[in-house]
């Protein structure tokens, strides 16, 4: 991730804010910072233990730092235990949304459970909505699958319904390493890049 916000890293780096769907022990994130980026982020995770973990993590990563890293200090990395298809985070974390949300599996956990809403959705079919908010308009949505592949994933996220666009476009993917069984190609894994469109009207 060279980019972000038209910006290079270098730059983009001090500002682009960063928001990790089930985070676990935040691993990602302290990659995140140990590769520059020192803007605000935030993980949030259902299991409580997770969130525990990550924060005893980054507890002993303060501890750590020398005199030359005073700055990245100034924005420690946050992590809440929080379940986005419940509630909604308050509005004081959010603030008008993340430049950067990542999913690195959290959609394909909640695909493979059973759980439905109060209106008999399976919950994978509300996921995208409550994932919409978080992201800001303009920012990007980074998700990578197991599950899924790329047709499916292009139809979850860029389409709400059958009659109604969805809030993010397909703005670049990675290429991995392919496959041929059975006469037909593939990979195992998919990572898509989606980017939320400007003014987006929300939902009602």
């Amino acid at each position: 991730m060279t980019e972000v916000n038209g910006e290079g890293k270098n730059e983009g780096s001090k500002s682009t804010s960063f928001l990790d769907l089930g985070t676990g022990n935040g691993h990602f994130l302290f990659a995140l910072r140990a590769a520059g980026w020192t803007g605000q982020m935030l993980g949030i995770d259902y299991s409580s233990a997770s969130i525990k973990l990550a924060r005893q993590i980054e507890w002993g990563r303060t501890q750590e730092r020398s005199d030359n890293e005073a700055v990245e200090s100034s924005t420690p990395i946050s992590f809440e235990e929080h379940d986005i298809l419940s509630r909604t985070l308050p509005s004081h974390m959010i603030q008008g949304g993340f430049d950067v949300v990542l999913d690195k599996g959290t959609f394909d956990a909640v695909s493979l459970s059973s759980e439905r809403d109060a209106t008999g959705r399976h919950i994978c079919e509300t996921y995208c909505s409550s994932v919409e908010p978080l992201v800001r308009d303009g920012g990007l949505f980074i998700i990578t699958s197991c599950n899924w592949t790329e047709s499916e994933l292009l139809v979850r996220f860029g389409i709400r319904d059958v009659s109604e666009v969805g809030a993010f476009k397909l703005k670049d993917r990675i290429k991995y390493p392919k496959f041929t069984f059975g006469g037909k190609t593939g990979q195992s894994v998919v990572t898509l890049c989606f980017e939320k469109k400007k003014e987006y009207p929300a939902p009602q």
